[in-house]
């Protein structure tokens, strides 16, 4: 450790090479986010005003982190309920949460307005958070993790370009086919006698879907004709589902076992997790509307390693450097629909949705030294 700072102080090395230094001339089994942490504090010329936020953080890396979950569902009362295990954590707060979360044993919830990002901005300055993880789309597509991220504080979650991906189903097709990635053959309509014409001309069965955010809601598979242009009439005319109906998607129906996988991505850098399944439909026996999910099981036996590889190849990784190549890079964790048959599964995407629960009983402990 001595000598990495001794070549830090000496060197005028930036952060970066700094961080690679620690990786290369320490006891690899010492947590490298830590090391880089030391070496930084050992050095001096590091802690001008400029950087003191930064050294703040890095310094509690050696003390525990300060973490800000934000949202109040499903899915944030489970990252939580994990995150709140943790040894590496010493605070863990979420913003506004809900009374299950409040409940668990170390999680603090803030009555904080998410949707005005400088009250969250100065929440994480004021408390000294070190990573913020921003479950909702909602304000994902609003550009919190890019005012986060522009203050200097940590974020787990896209920008407000790559939210897209979720935020505009349109958006999300249209980079489906632009980069050759997987998926169900649609057109896009805002104009509903456009789209009624399209389904008479397609017949039935067919998918109609609000290009919007319609909290997991905005999706009809319509087995009929009839129960199509009702999709069309409920979400284009009567606004069921507000403003997210302003553009509809309606795509061909895919026939095949429906499964969830996961991956960790931060650029071009991707990490598989496993698969899930569940359930969506409101009714016995995969019957009547989509729900938001109502309960998933994981490992899914269905999504063998081969098909895993194959999402991966043709999924995860061709997205991520799709997003990469429109200068938006995704930074967070894609969630890929897949519908098994012939090896040709169709995508969405999302930051945590029910399907990722099952995840964190699957999880350990971190060892001791990891982050």
């Amino acid at each position: 450790m001595q000598t990495v700072s001794r070549m830090a102080s000496h060197t005028g090395a930036e952060w970066p090479e700094l961080f690679q230094l620690a990786s290369m001339h320490c006891d690899p089994r010492e947590n490298a986010l830590k090391i880089f942490a030391r070496v930084v504090l050992d050095s001096a010329e590091y802690c001008s005003d400029r950087y003191q936020y930064s050294v703040d953080a890095l310094r509690r890396v050696l003390t525990g982190k300060n973490v800000l979950v934000v949202g109040s569902g499903g899915r944030e009362h489970a990252l939580a309920w994990k995150l709140s295990q943790s040894s590496a954590i010493d605070k863990l707060f979420c913003a506004p949460g809900n009374p299950g979360m409040a409940a668990e044993q170390g999680v603090s919830c803030v009555n904080l307005n998410v949707a005005k990002h400088s009250d969250v901005v100065q929440f994480c300055k004021e408390k000294k958070v070190d990573m913020v993880l921003v479950g909702p789309e909602v304000p994902l597509c609003a550009g919190l993790a890019d005012d986060l991220e522009s203050a200097g504080i940590a974020t787990w979650g896209p920008s407000r370009k790559a939210a897209q991906l979720e935020g505009s189903k349109s958006y999300l097709k249209d980079i489906l086919k632009k980069y050759n990635i997987p998926t169900a053959t649609y057109e896009k309509f805002t104009d509903p006698a456009a789209a009624k014409a399209f389904i008479l001309e397609l017949g039935a069965p067919i998918v109609v879907k609000t290009s919007g955010l319609a909290a997991g809601k905005g999706v009809t598979v319509a087995f009929t004709v009839e129960e199509a242009l009702a999709a069309v009439e409920d979400m284009m005319v009567k606004k069921i589902y507000g403003d997210a109906g302003n553009e509809l998607v309606i795509e061909e129906f895919l026939e095949g076992e429906e499964a969830s996988f996961f991956a960790l991505v931060d650029g071009e850098k991707v990490v598989p997790l496993i698969a899930a399944q569940d359930h969506k439909a409101v009714g016995e026996g995969d019957t009547g509307p989509n729900t938001g999910g109502m309960g998933t099981y994981s490992p899914a036996p269905v999504a063998t390693d081969d098909i895993l590889k194959q999402s991966m190849e043709e999924i995860m990784h061709r997205t991520a450097q799709a997003m990469v190549a429109e200068g938006a890079p995704f930074k967070g964790t894609l969630f890929a629909g897949l519908m098994i048959k012939d090896g040709k599964p169709p995508f969405r995407l999302s930051f945590f949705l029910p399907p990722f629960f099952p995840r964190f009983f699957l999880l350990g402990e971190e060892e001791d030294g990891d982050d």
